[in-house]
């Protein structure tokens, strides 16, 4: 019985040295990875290991297209330019990134990154807000103006004002420091894609606003205000910029404000500085799960907008400009590793409190796509063997 069992061990170790011997002798492809973008893929702090539910995607599908990888870090305030102009020269980028139509027409003949595609869709998220609970207050990150402030008053004279403010008394009385920084980005109308204008009907719908465009016969005068902070570079922040610029919630002014990573966006959330934060659900939770962490922090979260919000399907970017096959070898190792039930291992690992949702539910069911027959006979392909061509 023993005797068997060793052989048994034996030839299971000769099979797994045959099946990634040639993986050690493959090609090198880069993965440019996200350092911050927690729970789906950031780096840790302490160990310096890249870790997430999307890294271990990544990662298990690169190795099953018969391909070695080297890493390159990539933080949020280099994205943009990452997926808007091609740049960092990666062959997959390991992100949560939000397809859209806009970008896959930046991807096709004619945008400025034509060798970029995206991989099957990986997972649906939530683009919503978390705002502070009741008992909580904040007065520069909404409340009242002054009576003596212009109207309308400019965002940026709003962040001058806030910024002038020692204590809550100050803020009784419209003062700007001496020298005004230029602090708020904001978007034209023009600048608005479909893809946001959805993102705008979304929030006139789904928040109970009552939103109209200010004229000069219904306009009343701007009393209040509040500082709506998000991520630069996310598809939700440009939408509620470009919201804020061209909408008026009856008297109040809505300003917006950027912050380089969500470490920082969660940071100034909890800290008061924004009455709302938006971006990906389960990106902003866990965000504002690790500024809990702070000892001098009791950062009190109403997550009731969260059950609604926009439409957010993630993949991942891959490039044929280096090596011409990756796109579509990663692509059927991403097919497998669904087809097998390694993704939902991964994502009940990853997540062992948390319920797929329908949508979620029946995309997994979706990439499980049948096995099939091999054309010269060979039988069933449960997944892609090492070293197998599948560029043909």
């Amino acid at each position: 019985m023993h005797k068997l069992l060793h052989i048994s061990v034996f030839i299971t170790a000769l099979m797994h040295s045959f099946a990634y011997s040639s993986t050690a002798h493959a090609a090198e492809v880069k993965v440019a990875a996200r350092v911050d973008a927690k729970p789906f893929i950031w780096k840790d702090g302490e160990t310096g290991e890249f870790l997430g539910f999307f890294w271990d995607i990544c990662t298990e599908a690169v190795q099953r297209a018969d391909f070695q990888f080297r890493i390159q870090e990539v933080k949020t305030e280099n994205r943009s330019n990452l997926l808007n102009n091609g740049t960092e020269g990666f062959d997959l980028f390991c992100d949560p990134t939000t397809i859209t139509l806009q970008r896959m027409k930046n991807f096709s003949k004619g945008g400025n990154a034509p060798y970029f595609e995206f991989s099957p869709i990986v997972f649906v998220a939530n683009g919503s807000y978390v705002q502070h609970d009741r008992s909580a207050k904040f007065s520069k990150a909404s409340g009242d103006l002054p009576e003596d402030a212009p109207d309308p008053p400019d965002c940026d004279s709003i962040f001058n004002w806030l910024k002038a403010a020692k204590n809550d008394t100050d803020l009784k009385e419209w003062k700007l420091p001496s020298e005004a920084t230029q602090n708020n980005k904001t978007l034209s109308p023009k600048e608005t894609d479909n893809e946001q204008r959805s993102l705008l009907e979304w929030l006139e719908d789904r928040f109970a606003f009552v939103l109209r465009r200010p004229t000069k016969e219904t306009r009343r005068k701007v009393k209040h205000f509040q500082i709506w902070g998000y991520v630069d570079g996310t598809t939700i922040g440009e939408a509620i910029t470009a919201f804020a610029s061209t909408k008026a919630q009856e008297d109040t002014k809505i300003c917006t404000k950027a912050s380089k990573t969500h470490e920082e966006a969660a940071k100034r959330f909890c800290d008061g500085e924004f009455a709302r934060y938006f971006g990906d659900v389960e990106i902003v939770k866990a965000a504002i799960a690790t500024q809990d962490e702070r000892i001098d922090v009791d950062c009190k979260v109403d997550l009731t907008p969260t059950a609604e919000g926009t439409y957010e399907p993630y993949a991942f970017v891959l490039s044929s400009k280096s090596k011409p096959d990756f796109p579509e070898r990663f692509t059927i190792a991403l097919y497998s590793m669904f087809q097998d039930g390694t993704v939902d291992r991964l994502f009940n690992g990853h997540f062992p409190k948390a319920k797929k949702s329908p949508h979620l539910s029946t995309l997994f069911r979706i990439n499980s796509i049948p096995t099939g027959v091999d054309r010269l006979g060979n039988g069933a392909q449960g997944e892609i063997s090492s070293g197998a061509d599948v560029s043909q």
